[in-house]
């Protein structure tokens, strides 16, 4: 493991009146005495006004400086945090003499990856410290906190050491005879790890919504061209985003923007008319259309209701169907009186109907009421302990493969079968926390935090 001394800027690359400058790695506090002479003196976890020099002298800052000795710090390692004035040019400067002195810029993730590796947290708290900083809303941030401090690592460590004891348990029972310790106990073995398998499937079945808190609820609008997708978009964030024309094909890329309900941030993403085109632009437009349709939360199908309904219902049964979508019939000003038989209902494609005229201002009510209704759901479903990213979730996924094997052979294969089911089990939650996990795995999981954390 590297403990060559790393620096980074924890604060924004920009002017501000003061910036965080944070410093990490073995004898790093030795190696910038040339540069704060007085570094030496100073009292672990103190604040020190001091001078910071280039190596010929020059005085480049007067900051404040925070040492914190090994073990007792972020990282685990020796730590410097300067608190310079937030000039650019300073920063650069001093970032010059860093170099001069054998430091290093850091990489993304390094100083947390430095933590994980030196034991000061576990790979749950680094994922969700990362969340701690982008949540989106109250709800994530929440969330973020509790993983961060422990809650996820708490609920998982209790599932390990009920595994366990089921190991322990059927373990004995290879080891010693029935005479010595009584016969097997499968309906003990079999509640207890059904019992764990309830509990990690509903942190898995939660990430959907931990997700939402955690990044946004992110919803498309799709349809025919001319159906009125951009005029929904201005509509809703209250201003003229999107271009308007009665011309097909005006959006040819897919435009983004967001909004807030109730805390919550919604990204709404207006598609290009689906419809067959030799434009390779419009084509392009096109691709990633239905790339953001397999990643986001809500689809609004937007349908002109002056048009027969069935190439917009062709185009419902094409979107993949784990997307709960959404029929907006649009332009109800010229036919005050439309109305689909049931409500639409019969052909199962959409989660709810919604009738409104992008024209009127009535209709954004319509449209926030119902998308904050549906948030509103999120909110009223405990999320705590829940899995908050893709890698958590495969990771338990598979945790539970192996429980349900080990339920189905228990009662048909010898109990050292049953036995290493479980201990697979075990080696992957072991990877969940980080005690199992490669290098150049961790390396591309760390990359995805920003430099300085």
């Amino acid at each position: 493991m590297s403990d060559d001394p790393i620096f980074a800027l924890a604060t924004p690359w920009a002017e501000s009146p003061v910036a965080v400058i944070r410093v990490s790695g073995n004898a790093c506090i030795g190696k910038l005495e040339v540069l704060i002479p007085e570094i030496q003196t100073f009292k672990p976890r103190t604040l020190n006004l001091t001078k910071i020099k280039s190596l010929e002298g020059e005085v480049l800052d007067q900051s404040l400086v925070a040492i914190f000795t090994a073990p007792a710090s972020y990282t685990g390692e020796d730590m410097v945090e300067i608190f310079p004035h937030g000039n650019p040019l300073i920063i650069t400067k001093i970032f010059e003499n860093f170099r001069k002195i054998g430091m290093r810029d850091a990489q993304p993730g390094e100083f947390s990856k430095r933590a994980f590796l030196n034991g000061k947290i576990d790979l749950t708290q680094a994922e969700a410290l990362s969340f701690y900083i982008t949540a989106k809303s109250e709800a994530g941030l929440k969330l973020a906190r509790q993983g961060y401090f422990g809650s996820l690592s708490s609920a998982i460590s209790h599932l390990k050491d009920r595994l366990i004891e089921v190991l322990a348990f059927t373990e004995a029972h290879i080891d010693f005879t029935e005479e010595d310790i009584g016969n097997f106990d499968y309906d003990y073995v079999t509640a207890a790890v059904e019992t764990v398998k309830d509990e990690i499937t509903r942190m898995i079945k939660n990430y959907k919504i931990a997700k939402i808190a955690l990044s946004g609820l992110r919803v498309c609008l799709v349809g025919l061209p001319n159906a009125g997708k951009s005029s929904i978009l201005n509509l809703l964030v209250g201003k003229e985003r999107a271009i308007v024309s009665e011309i097909p094909g005006t959006t040819r890329d897919y435009l983004e923007d967001r909004l807030i309900i109730d805390g919550f941030e919604v990204l709404l993403y207006d598609m290009a008319g689906f419809r067959e085109t030799g434009d390779p632009i419009e084509k392009k437009g096109l691709e990633l259309a239905r790339k953001l349709l397999s990643e986001c939360d809500l689809v609004l199908l937007v349908h002109d209701i002056t048009l027969p309904l069935e190439a917009s219902l062709r185009l419902a049964a094409d979107i993949k169907r784990e997307v709960p979508v959404w029929l907006i019939l649009n332009k109800m000003d010229l036919n005050p009186n439309f109305t689909l038989p049931n409500n639409g209902a019969e052909n199962g494609l959409f989660e709810k109907v919604l009738y409104i005229c992008a024209l009127e201002e009535k209709s954004r009510n319509v449209l926030i009421g119902a998308m904050r209704e549906k948030l509103i759901q999120k909110q009223d479903v405990d999320i705590s302990s829940s899995v908050i990213n893709e890698r958590q979730s495969h990771i338990l996924s598979e945790v539970i493969v192996f429980l349900d094997r080990f339920i189905d052979v228990i009662h048909k294969e010898p109990l050292d079968v049953a036995c290493d089911l479980l201990r697979n089990a075990l080696w992957k939650i072991d990877e969940l926390t980080g005690r199992t996990y490669p290098d150049d795995i961790l390396s591309k999981i760390f990359q995805r935090f920003c430099i300085g954390k």
